[in-house]
């Protein structure tokens, strides 16, 4: 059981773990999500994995020195093995497995991110990440740092349009719809200038789901050009105030007849390099804001700010212990 308080705990939800491609066949890669030991390993067929790293048997840290034998990950330690559904399946010596079992966590892989569900009381996930469908997009462009903040700053940081003059330096956007709440998930739609593109007549209509309070993904176009582009990204905790924000880029533009398939996939990888590196450096922008404030179990918004206090209410639903 993990701590579930909101000021200083995690929410119930799924987390991004790691981008797609930093993880290989066979590789076990140890890490941290929401307060937990997470060993993650990629099996032979594809499919990626979580586990706790400490082995049942003699409490073996897995994740050093472990690897992947098929399906099954095993223990540098006496070589003991464990199947995809957590149970000891056999041991390096051939004697019978005893019944031990690995602490497994529900896994989840769409749009270039690997996603974990963690769970304070351990129970199964209520929901799923929908699969991105980036098919006719360029390759993805993939942007990761590591920095500071709470649970909730990037789902309340994206529905603080007033901040965007101070700190992203461009005019407030233009909300097109007030927030649409369904059950674990929040879609807002407005235009936003000078966030992408340095400029103001590149108006940018958004429209960005958060699926629970940290992974979303943002639908981008910029109007009467042809553009679009998508970001899947992910602010996940790590522990204390430690965190990662890891996101993949995708784009298309649409270009006249006639023009070579191999000039319009540049043109969009460009595209997307474009989109990943703009929107990380804005990311970037509020990092020192989010790693410096206290977080306020009330606060005092005004006129404008509506949207912030309706999001930390909705947030309410992930965590089981909200004082």
């Amino acid at each position: 059981m993990t701590e579930n308080n909101i000021a200083t705990g995690y929410p119930n939800t799924w987390y991004g773990v790691e981008l797609s491609n930093k993880l290989s066949r066979g590789q076990v890669l140890n890490t941290v999500v929401a307060g937990r030991k997470i060993l993650l390993y990629r099996t032979a067929d594809g499919k990626a994995r979580a586990v706790d790293p400490v082995c049942p048997h003699l409490g073996a840290n897995i994740g050093v020195g472990g690897f992947v034998d098929g399906a099954d990950i095993v223990c540098p330690f006496h070589h003991f093995a464990y199947a995809p559904d957590g149970s000891c399946v056999r041991t390096g010596v051939g004697t019978r497995p005893p019944k031990a079992r690995l602490t497994t966590y529900p896994t989840s892989e769409s749009g270039g991110l690997i996603y974990v569900w963690i769970h304070s009381n351990d129970e199964d996930p209520a929901w799923t990440v929908p699969a991105c469908d980036v098919s006719g997009y360029s390759a993805g462009h993939a942007w990761t740092k590591n920095l500071q903040g709470h649970s909730l700053d990037a789902i309340e940081n994206a529905h603080d349009y007033t901040h965007f003059q101070f700190v992203h330096h461009t005019p407030p956007p233009e909300t097109f719809d007030p927030p649409k709440i369904e059950g674990h998930m929040v879609t807002t739609h407005f235009q936003v200038a000078g966030f992408w593109f340095n400029t103001e007549k590149a108006k940018v209509d958004l429209t960005i789901t958060f699926y629970g309070p940290n992974v979303f993904v943002a639908h981008l176009e910029v109007p009467g050009i042809n553009f679009h582009a998508i970001e899947v990204a992910a602010y996940t905790p790590r522990q204390e105030r430690d965190a990662t924000f890891m996101k993949m880029a995708y784009a298309k533009i649409v270009v006249p007849k006639g023009v070579p398939a191999a000039i319009s996939r540049s043109m969009n990888k460009a595209l997307a390099i474009l989109t990943g590196r703009s929107s990380g450096r804005q990311v970037m922008n509020d990092a020192p804001i989010w790693g410096s404030r206290t977080f306020l179990l009330h606060q005092h918004t005004t006129d404008g700010e509506q949207h912030i206090p309706l999001t930390r209410r909705w947030a309410h639903q992930f965590y089981t212990n909200l004082s």
